[in-house]
């Protein structure tokens, strides 16, 4: 500027990510106030960054004023703000901007949508969760990948295990890669594991035993060896028999 060189959208951008990295807050309202005046208020995307480096301070209520100010909404703002509000754990207030996004006309896109599953994973709220999911298949979104990975943890953490496994068969009918599979499939079996609030370290080797060999993913061997250590880590004589009995096969 010194130089009478006018920042870009990009560079405006980049600093703005700069900022997010910091967790005070002086300089976010510096960049907001120089958005403001270099014209950028009205940019999607910067102010969409914008929102974003308040919320990894943070600092929501800066986030809400800067939005309520904008003068045009789009669903990349609005997600910003539900993204903001998962990322600082208020389910509630994402769902509630979810919802609202909506009834102002504005449609979701994939993004959106994670934000609203994870949302109904802080709460945990599974009535909520089932609203989010019909929403994402009246939308279209039904088949799509990432969001069914994040439906899957949704389903589990709130209680619904054998709706995940289904989602989960859906996601193998897809063939979604094998460690993305792993991921799912280990989380599974520990909430099924949680679930039951099994105790005995026997059943615990022998139930993620059978889990192994129903599945052809030996990605999952991590993955379960971690659940076994959490469970029954003191035991470790089992702990290497099942290593050797899935390794060797």
């Amino acid at each position: 500027q010194q130089n009478a060189i006018q920042p870009n959208q990009l560079t405006i951008i980049s600093i703005l990510q700069a900022c997010s990295t910091l967790v005070t807050l002086e300089p976010n309202k510096l960049a907001n106030d120089f958005i403001t005046k270099s014209g950028f208020d009205s940019d999607v995307y910067v102010m969409s960054t914008l929102l974003d480096a308040y919320a990894k301070c943070g600092k929501m209520d800066e986030a809400l004023h800067t939005f309520s100010t904008l003068q045009s909404r789009s669903v990349v703002t609005w997600t910003g703000m539900i993204s903001g509000y998962v990322e600082n754990q208020d389910g509630e207030a994402a769902l509630t901007f979810f919802y609202r996004m909506q009834q102002e006309g504005v449609e979701p896109n994939q993004a959106t949508f994670i934000c609203a599953v994870k949302a109904c994973i802080i709460l945990p709220d599974l009535d909520q969760g089932k609203l989010v999911h019909s929403c994402i298949i009246r939308k279209g979104f039904g088949s799509d990948e990432v969001i069914g990975s994040v439906l899957i943890d949704m389903y589990a953490t709130c209680g619904s295990l054998s709706y995940a496994h289904k989602l989960l068969d859906g996601l193998r009918s897809l063939k979604v890669g094998v460690d993305h599979m792993a991921l799912h499939e280990g989380m599974l079996i520990h909430a099924e594991i949680m679930d039951r609030g099994i105790q005995n370290d026997l059943y615990t080797i022998m139930l993620c035993l059978s889990f192994m060999l129903n599945v052809e993913n030996r990605g999952c061997l991590v993955i379960v060896l971690h659940i076994l250590h959490s469970r029954c880590g003191h035991n470790l004589r089992l702990i290497q028999l099942f290593r050797k009995m899935v390794l060797d096969g």
